[in-house]
């Protein structure tokens, strides 16, 4: 009886592993929350599959800001793909470490970015040293009227360990550096960027992803101007033209098959020459044509002038000190301390009033000054 019944079993589970082995292999499902697989449905008909896929690929963290960046460079994207794939950078690009150049800036002349001091830790400390004056940054000119913004823009756009190239005068010499940056964080006193600040940064950063692909199969072609827009500004004016309209502010169509919430082209040719008009006159349209602002002229001398007066002040304060140190024999730290710092600062001075000199003779050699508008 005993044994019947374990044959039995036997025989059943035999039975069993045959049909087991025999049965056709199942293949698991491919995942369907990879990052192709979402940027794909970032341009599906249904509007909830689109937000959908955009909230998801917020929400995965191990997709960077690099990957993301990796796609925007491709030119197979569609408008809203885009625009989707630019949000979701600029939200990473704002929760990610930013880079540090590791200088501190002199203000005495704030037409001019000055190199006062560098922090050991720091790669711009084997490069730099105080008094260069830092000509061009990421092919940019910071002869302007507030360089500031814009060189710490560039910095802040880059992560840590990027290059910025650099051109700076150092006396005499001009010299082209590829400058490593470190951690922002790294920064003595560092505390984090201000958003206004990093928002400036990732409009710089954005710049490289701008939307250059026309709609596909327009009527009426699209103007050279509105292909060229950055994707915000893009927006701005579909909004702006949608109210105008009467239309919804997120249309459920884009003439030439474009996805909904990209470029607004439209199918008359009435309203695609408005497109154009808006465009190319905005401004004169919505708060009017500013006046054009007078030519400033950056005027070495003055900047010449204003050192040398700061060096007038030094020397002048430097000999009351040796004066005062001398009448105490030279036994208080605290009147050496404030010689030492004073001299520090004359000869920092002195280095940098080389550098203007040398600028006002290439600008004479060369007959012109720069210009800003």
């Amino acid at each position: 009886m005993g044994a019947s019944r374990i044959t039995r079993m036997l025989a059943c589970s035999v039975a069993l592993g045959v049909v087991s082995m025999s049965a056709p292999t199942v293949l698991a499902e491919p995942d369907r929350d990879t990052f192709d697989v979402l940027v794909e449905r970032l341009n599906d008909p249904a509007f909830d599959v689109r937000d959908a896929a955009q909230q998801r690929l917020g929400n995965l963290e191990e997709i960077g800001l690099a990957r993301i960046e990796e796609a925007l460079r491709t030119d197979t994207l569609s408008a809203e793909q885009r625009r989707r794939l630019l949000e979701l950078a600029r939200d990473r690009f704002l929760k990610t470490e930013r880079a540090g150049l590791g200088v501190q800036f002199d203000i005495s002349i704030r037409t001019r970015v000055v190199v006062k001091e560098t922090y050991e830790q720091f790669p711009c400390h084997a490069q730099l040293s105080p008094g260069d004056i830092i000509l061009e940054a990421g092919g940019q000119d910071l002869r302007a009227i507030q360089p500031f913004p814009i060189i710490q823009g560039l910095i802040l756009s880059r992560d840590p360990g990027d290059t910025l190239p650099l051109v700076i005068r150092r006396g005499q010499e001009l010299i082209e550096l590829e400058l490593g940056l470190g951690s922002f964080s790294d920064l003595p006193g560092a505390r984090d960027p201000a958003i206004d600040r990093k928002l400036a940064a990732w409009d710089v950063r954005a710049k490289q992803f701008q939307f250059t692909r026309a709609p596909i199969g327009m009527d009426v072609p699209a103007p050279e101007s509105v292909l060229s827009r950055a994707p915000a500004d893009l927006a701005a004016e579909t909004r702006i033209l949608h109210i105008r309209k009467g239309l919804p502010v997120r249309p459920n169509a884009v003439g030439a098959g474009e996805p909904r919430g990209g470029l607004f082209v439209a199918d008359d040719e009435a309203l695609s020459a408005e497109v154009q008009f808006r465009i190319k006159q905005r401004q004169a349209m919505v708060v009017g044509v500013p006046p054009r602002p007078a030519t400033i002229t950056l005027d070495v001398g003055t900047d010449i002038n204003r050192v040398q007066r700061i060096l007038d002040d030094l020397q002048r304060e430097i000999g009351d000190l040796e004066e005062r140190a001398d009448q105490n024999g030279g036994h208080s730290e605290q009147l050496l301390e404030q010689l030492e710092r004073q001299t520090a600062e004359r000869d920092f001075h002195n280095r940098l009033l080389r550098g203007l000199q040398a600028e006002a003779a290439a600008d004479e050699a060369q007959g012109s000054s720069p210009e800003l508008d």
